[in-house]
């Protein structure tokens, strides 16, 4: 990569120094750097099987993590964004280390995240762990500077060119980090087993043991150096150790900066930043050698599982499976008053790290893709993050798909802002990328490992804005008018972008929720922590390479392609097949209103159908000028005729004029009981005499409002999570609120549409099934929290989906009916179920004229 800017620089610069020049973490020994005897962490000895849980762990020092490398920023001014409160890296210290101010000096032995078995003394792990902080701090502080994983040297993993070995080369270093956070999750494991079992049980613990073994990850040991010369092979050389450090530095640093900008408060500052110093620190030392201290925290593993068994019994490890509810148990531990045991000590340390932790991991998960069910190879990826408005009315939605092409979904308010951190650090990434690269037209990333990997480019597509919607997006038109695009060159730049937009996702955003609000209510009355105010925002990133292929099968489309067309735009409820002879007929007129602006439009419609009053089973709407127009023109005749029988009295002889008068009474009474009847089946006179009429049915409700059904559908849709309509069939399965068999309810008597249901937030998927095809929803309707669709969608299932079985077969059979009869609708049965199971997701179902019946 170019060289940077002057006006960019080190927001921490501190000097690298190499592990070597620490104490030796190559070999293991039951000695730590003091000669004290160490004992595997979380051990019992076994005079001590008889005594409780937080009697044990007294044998060892605590050691600690390395941390004095960090990773170059860039610092270049972006949009100015809110200062954050002072944070004191004394405050945060204390966070990381909470047992320095507690009398009882045994239990210092006994901290998460303690380095005493990979031969570091209190004072280096205080030293390493204090370095962090400050990088960490300063970063959070100065948050109006940019993000960006720029390379130390020409050798780095940052200046890599964007190829396949460039990728390779990631991923590997991906694999040893995420390794390496494996160790301190058994390490910390090990310790909740044995003094404090929240989340974790004998089963999990040993299968966390297991994954340490050397068969899960690829057989690279990272280098002390990096010589830049590539494999005869044309692969690149395994990922140094300082490339593995400037991963970790560049990630806490993320973490750091969008976890601090979510929510307000010294605790929360404090807590978060102090456990990302830590795992820093120790993934660092940990990354040194990581043969060898998968080694020693798999003998440690195991010992702390045998002194479980020991004091628990077999028996009890058998039948624990499963454990309860991690945030339940973390709110009622709250409410004790008992703060001063280590037990008590334990359950902190795991509410706070859990959130970070958790957050951590599913982001090198992501990072690393080492899923291989899309059947594409790593280089053929496309990621798409999207948060706009849609369905009647407009709601925020968040649809996502993955690097292995997997598709996630929120349209929670609350998801939706704890995402906008990761938006605002990826938006201000780009920009400083484009910026940079317009300022050096000759740039070029400083390795190129291999010729025949150029042909191989990577690309972002980009739109975001705060008021309003993307481009000129009106009746379904394209957004390109709205969007940019920039090639990316380095790793660097594909990492400052991809890690950004991967802390963005629903499911991360979600998890980061559910952390706030465990730790609030958790948290000491004292302490005020408080979210960020929320701001609207409409975002499209898609980060593809050239190497991605569109999805090959019949009836599918992109999700890009989707959102390009405005499938999802609130907009697209006003093309002509949103209501009849693309006119709106409307309850306050009879007459057809022509064309007016789309806006205009829209706010008349959603102002008449606001004024809709739902009841389980109706819905109510104002038709006082029907009703006006019926009795006027009832009154008409009935008057007509008295004046008639009046005026004529016998100028006509041989005729009684009376009779013209019953005779027109007659015809004034069917006119108002063919009028009441024939819009709706039980209208009664109490109700239509005050204007209003009772509509049971889809279909009733298009008779008097003139709306498209699929319009009602929509609006239904809308509001059902507020409203108490409860929808019977016989084409109610996509409602959630159905009533009981044979119940009384709402009919929903017309089937809807694919289109329809995209602008209500459900997705249709289509995914590859052991007997063809079928379709699963992907359920981003208003309100709905984190929703998600992955390959292998088999075994046993949490909750029902929305599914449709063997659409192949039944498209066939209505392609039949369309050739004899010319029928040209799809019509697709619907329902809840657990049963179908699919091995790939295909992409969004196409067909947008289906009926789901």
């Amino acid at each position: 990569m170019a060289s940077a800017p002057q006006e960019l620089s080190l927001l921490h610069p501190v000097n690298h120094t190499n592990l070597a020049a620490y104490p030796s973490t190559t070999a293991m020994s039951s000695k730590s750097a003091s000669g004290t005897t160490l004992t595997p962490l979380g051990s019992i000895p076994a005079t001590n099987a008889g005594n409780s849980r937080s009697a044990s762990l007294r044998n060892r020092h605590t050691a600690v993590v390395d941390s004095s490398i960090p990773s170059k920023v860039s610092v270049v001014p972006p949009p100015t964004t809110t200062q954050l409160p002072h944070i004191n890296t004394d405050d945060v210290f204390k966070a990381a280390f909470p047992l320095q101010d507690k009398e009882i000096s045994e239990l210092l032995d006994c901290d998460y995240d303690s380095m005493a078995s990979y031969h570091l003394t209190p004072d280096e792990e205080a030293e390493r762990v204090r370095a962090e902080i400050n990088r960490l701090v300063s970063i959070v502080q100065k948050n109006d500077n940019v993000l960006l994983f720029t390379p130390r040297n020409d050798e780095s993993l940052a200046a890599l060119k964007a190829s396949k070995y460039g990728y390779v080369a990631l991923a590997d270093a991906v694999a040893n980090v995420l390794r390496a956070l494996r160790i301190c999750n058994v390490d910390n494991d090990g310790i909740s087993l044995l003094n404090a079992k929240i989340d974790i049980t004998p089963e999990k613990f040993r299968v966390a043991i297991a994954r340490l073994s050397p068969d899960f990850y690829i057989k690279k040991k990272p280098q002390t150096t990096q010589s830049g010369q590539v494999a005869a092979a044309g692969a690149p050389a395994a990922p140094s150790y300082e490339s593995c450090c400037d991963l970790v530095d560049y990630l806490t640093a993320s973490l750091a900066r969008v976890m601090t900008q979510m929510a307000n408060g010294s605790s929360w500052h404090n807590s978060v930043l102090g456990v990302l110093a830590k795992l820093a620190a120790k993934m660092k030392v940990l990354l040194d050698d990581l043969e060898s201290n998968c080694v020693t925290a798999r003998g440690n593993g195991e010992f702390t599982l045998e002194s479980y068994l020991h004091t628990f019994g077999n028996s009890n490890s058998t039948q624990e499976t499963q454990v309860p509810d991690a945030d339940s148990i973390f709110r009622e531990v709250s409410k004790s008053d008992d703060q001063a045991t280590f037990h008590m000590h334990c359950i902190e340390q795991q509410r706070i790290r859990s959130g970070p932790v958790r957050l951590l991991k599913r982001l090198l998960q992501d990072l690393a893709s080492t899923n291989n069910e899309s059947g594409m190879p790593t280089t053929a990826y496309e990621m798409l993050s999207v948060v706009m408005d849609t369905g009647y009315k407009g709601f925020k939605a968040h649809l996502c798909q993955d690097r292995d092409y997997e598709f996630s979904s929120t349209s929670d308010p609350h998801d939706l802002n704890f995402a906008h951190p990761g938006f605002n650090i990826l938006i201000e990434s780009i920009e400083h990328i484009k910026t940079l690269n317009r300022s050096t037209p000759s740039h070029q990333p400083v390795r190129s490992p291999s010729k025949d990997a150029t042909s191989l480019t990577t690309k972002i597509e980009w739109g975001y804005t705060t008021d309003g919607p993307i481009g000129k997006n009106v009746h379904g038109a394209s957004l390109k008018s709205g969007l940019k695009e920039l090639k990316l060159h380095t790793m660097g730049e594909i990492s400052s972008v991809m890690i950004p937009l991967i802390l963005a996702s629903p499911h991360l955003s979600h998890i980061s929720k559910s952390f706030f609000h465990m730790f609030y209510l958790t948290a000491d009355v004292a302490e005020e922590v408080r979210p960020y105010p929320e701001t609207p925002y409409n975002a499209f990133i898609r980060l593809y390479t050239s190497k991605f292929k569109a999805p090959s099968a019949e009836g599918v489309l992109r999700l890009a392609d989707a959102t390009h067309k405005g499938l999802f735009s609130k907009d697209f409820l006003l093309k002509p097949h949103a209501s009849r002879g693309g006119i709106i007929p409307t309850i306050k007129g009879l007459l057809p209103q022509k064309r007016t602006d789309p806006s205009l439009r829209l706010l008349r419609l959603m102002d008449e159908m606001s004024a809709w009053v739902y009841v389980e089973t109706a819905v109510i709407v104002q038709c006082r000028f029907y009703v006006f127009t019926i009795m006027t023109l009832a009154g008409v005749l009935v008057g007509g005729g008295l004046a008639i029988g009046l005026t004529l009295e016998t100028r006509l002889e041989g005729v009684d004029p009376f009779n013209i008068t019953v005779y027109a009474w007659a015809l004034a009474a069917f006119l108002a009981l063919v009028s009441k009847s024939i819009k709706v089946r039980d209208w009664a006179w109490a109700d239509f005499l005050r204007g209003r009429v009772l509509c049971r049915s889809v279909s009733e409700l298009s008779s008097i409002t003139g709306y498209s059904d699929q319009l009602i559908l929509a609006k239904l849709l809308h509001d059902e999570k507020e409203s108490i309509l409860v929808t019977r069939g016989p084409y109610n399965s996509v409602f959630e609120r159905r009533a009981e068999r044979n119940g009384d309810g709402f009919s929903i008597d017309l089937p809807v549409k694919t289109r329809t249901l995209l602008l209500s937030g459900l997705t249709m998927l289509k995914v590859q099934t052991p007997l063809g095809y079928g379709l699963v929803c992907l359920d981003a309707r208003r309100g709905r929290h984190y929703s998600v669709v992955c390959h292998r969608g088999i075994g046993d299932k949490d909750s029902e989906e929305l599914i449709c079985q063997d659409i192949d077969r039944l498209t066939a059979s209505n392609s039949n009916k369309r050739k004899g009869s010319g029928a040209a609708v799809v019509t697709l049965p619907m329902k809840w179920s657990k049963e179908l199971e699919w091995r790939r997701v295909e992409g969004v179902y196409s067909e947008l004229d289906a009926a789901f019946v």
